[in-house]
Formats: C-alpha cells, structure tokens, sequence
C-alpha cells in the first residue's frame, strides 16, 4: 500500500525569509528613529525658540548612533563627544539645565573693558583704535548693542571671574520627550516584522 503525502511549506519559507531579517530590521527601526529625532531636535531651536542665536557647535556635533546589544535589545545613544564620534560641547548641558557659568575673563577681555570706560568718558574713536589696536571689530559691534557699562566693573576691580546665571531651556530632553511615543511604537514587534517584511520582499503575517 503506497500512501501519498503532499504539503506546502511556500507560507514557512517566506516566513523564514522574514525572520533571518528581524534582527537588521529591528536595528534599522531604531536608527530610523534616532536620525529623525536627531533632525527634530536640531529643528526644535530654530528660527529663536530656544536659542537667541543658533548655537552652531551643536549644529555640527549633534548625532546619534545605535548599539545592538542583544538579539531583542540596543541602546540609542544622542548628543555630543566621543560616544557619537563627535566633539564634545562643553555648554550643552548648562544650556540644558540651567545654572551659573563661570567664563574666564582674559586679559585681552579687560583691556576691552578699560577701552569701554575710555570710551564713556568721551574718548574719540581715532584715539580708541590708537591706544587699543587689538581690541577685535566684534567687540566693538558687541558695545554699540549692548552698552559699555556692565563692563566697567570687570575692569575696574580686575575680577577673574564674570559669573552668568543661565536658564534651563531642555532643548534636548523635551523634544526626545516629544518623539518617546513614536520610538515606543516603531519598536513593536509589528512594527519591525514590517520592515523585515519589506527587506524580504516576502509578505507572510506574524501568525501565518
């Protein structure tokens, strides 16, 4: 007696296709959001939001990179300095936070200052340039804006220290807050059947 069996494993097949992609998949959902998130934290601050003048080191040394950790996990690592092969920027958590700076005040910061007494005074420009010929155009841009005053007592008690109380603008925690959910969703196992799917070229249901 002969008995015949026949079956078809085309729907496991492709099934198989699919998951030999789920672990790329699973990293590329995960890079996919961490450089959309890194454009709309770059954008958030724009156009004055945050920021009165766009702060142009983190500009160019924001970035995110992704580290698969295991076959379910991986860390997303944003900001800036060596972890995301970029330079650090030294303000960018003060600038986040908030707190008190503590700029140094050179020496050529002061001579500024003294420049800008002189100036109160009445001296003339030509005789300004004269005496204080390294004073950069910038800062002289600087007084015409903002006056020379709040200079003079850098220069007159010759401080080391110039302290700034600078508010918490949570220009980087907020929009990563903002774009949490979507990280949350792109990473269901749905959602990263989906892309293998797609790298696969197969189309097969989780449960088919």
């Amino acid at each position: 007696m002969e008995i015949q069996i026949r079956t078809d494993f085309a729907g496991q097949m492709q099934k198989s296709a699919i998951l030999r992609q789920v672990p790329r998949a699973f990293k590329t959902n995960a890079t996919t959001w961490a450089a959309d998130t890194k454009r709309y934290i770059l954008n958030s601050y724009k156009g004055g939001k945050v920021f009165r003048r766009p702060p142009v080191e983190i500009d160019q040394n924001l970035d995110a990179k992704v580290f698969v950790t295991g076959p379910e996990q991986a860390t997303i690592v944003l900001g800036t300095g060596g972890y995301v092969g970029r330079n650090d920027v030294i303000y960018a958590r003060i600038q986040e936070e908030g707190g008190i700076t503590h700029p140094l005040v050179t020496a050529k910061m002061r001579k500024w200052a003294w420049a800008m007494y002189f100036k109160e005074q009445g001296v003339q420009r030509r005789m300004l340039k004269r005496d204080f010929p390294s004073m950069p155009s910038a800062m002289r841009k600087e007084t015409a804006r903002a006056g020379a005053s709040k200079y003079l007592g850098i220069a007159l008690t010759k401080k080391a220290r110039l302290d700034v109380k600078l508010k918490a603008t949570y220009w980087f925690t907020r929009p990563i807050a903002e774009r949490r959910p979507e990280l949350d969703r792109t990473m269901l196992p749905a959602s990263v059947w989906a892309t293998a799917q797609a790298m696969s070229n197969q189309y097969v249901g989780m449960g088919g």
